[in-house]
């Protein structure tokens, strides 16, 4: 296991095998490329933001 970033916007984000992974306290994302799981991060993020406003 290897930590790519250690806070991406409140996760931790590290690839094991072939996967990248995000955690969060209640969450966890796993993609086979990078740049699509940070933009699940950020589109959940995302999503987060708009029910708060709404």
């Amino acid at each position: 296991m290897r930590m790519i970033y250690e806070n991406y916007r409140g996760f931790q984000i590290y690839k094991h095998e072939n996967l990248y992974y995000a955690v969060a306290p209640l969450l966890k994302y796993s993609h086979w490329q990078l740049s699509q799981l940070l933009n699940a991060v950020d589109h959940y993020l995302e999503s987060q933001v708009l029910d708060v406003a709404t």
